[in-house]
């Protein structure tokens, strides 16, 4: 009888053993699944961190009209206007014309009759310069223009192509468009301008923008003013200049929503 009751004692202190050991090594398990997830969510969440900042401060480098510093900058309507070519680079040339005078003559006088507004004007060039392409879209997005509109003459090999088209972006995206249209309603009011219409891509690529649609960041279009290669067309951009140049900025005010009439001191 004692001898059962020494097996009986020595079996349950044995299972207690056996079950404080389970025990044990369940909770060191747990404690160290913990850890675990610790060091492997810590640098994750580390990491996430890292990049959000980084984000936001790529973010408020980006000048532009999508940009908080768009947004929150001062009131000013800023207005940026591209001639074309520039320098020894002469665009188009033909009937002793060439396409780098024509547009900077033009864009100038664009800029005369937006001034008579409250708005600034941005010029990418004022004098006879070579621009490169890039720093023509850096300049509008740098000064976060509210519209880009750049001024070209077309070239053909054959003289009989004629007439004035706007090219916007291949993503055909609504505000481009729309200050197109209102540009070319308003170039179709010169009487014998052919209308070509609103083209998405490039003349040399349809499949490719020009690089003023493709980076800017805020509406933009180019306006092809008739063929360089055309005499027709000659004639009516060197008649009518100054008319072409009215309703161009004329249509840049509609497109910004500021009444023609609301002019700087009444000019």
């Amino acid at each position: 009888m004692k001898r059962d009751w020494i097996f009986y004692a020595g079996l349950a202190v044995f299972s207690a053993f056996l079950l404080i050991a389970a025990v044990w090594v369940a909770g060191s398990g747990n404690n160290s699944n913990v850890v675990n997830v610790k060091e492997e969510n810590g640098p994750q969440e580390e990491t996430i961190v890292q990049e959000a900042e980084t984000a936001t401060e790529e973010e408020t480098k980006v000048p532009g009209y999508l940009s908080d510093a768009y947004v929150n900058r001062d009131e000013r309507i800023v207005i940026c206007i591209d001639p074309g070519h520039g320098g020894t680079d002469t665009g188009a040339a033909k009937n002793g014309y060439q396409e780098k005078e024509q547009t900077l003559e033009l864009c100038l006088l664009i800029r005369e009759y937006l001034l008579q507004y409250d708005v600034e004007v941005v010029m990418t060039r004022e004098t006879d310069v070579e621009i490169s392409k890039n720093d023509r879209v850096f300049i509008a997005n740098e000064n976060y223009a509210d519209v880009l509109v750049s001024i070209h003459r077309n070239n053909f090999a054959y003289s009989s192509a004629h007439g004035f088209e706007i090219w916007i972006g291949l993503a055909n995206k609504e505000e481009d468009r729309r200050l197109a249209q209102l540009i070319m309603d308003n170039i179709a009011m010169v009487e014998g301008t052919y209308i070509r219409g609103i083209e998405t891509g490039s003349t040399t690529d349809r499949s490719e923008d020009y690089i003023v649609n493709r980076h800017s960041l805020m509406p933009s279009c180019l306006v092809e003013m008739g063929f360089i290669s055309n005499k027709a067309d000659n004639a009516l951009f060197e008649d009518n200049k100054e008319e072409y140049a009215r309703l161009i900025a004329e249509a840049i005010l509609t497109y910004l929503d500021i009444d023609l009439g609301d002019k700087k001191n009444n000019e």
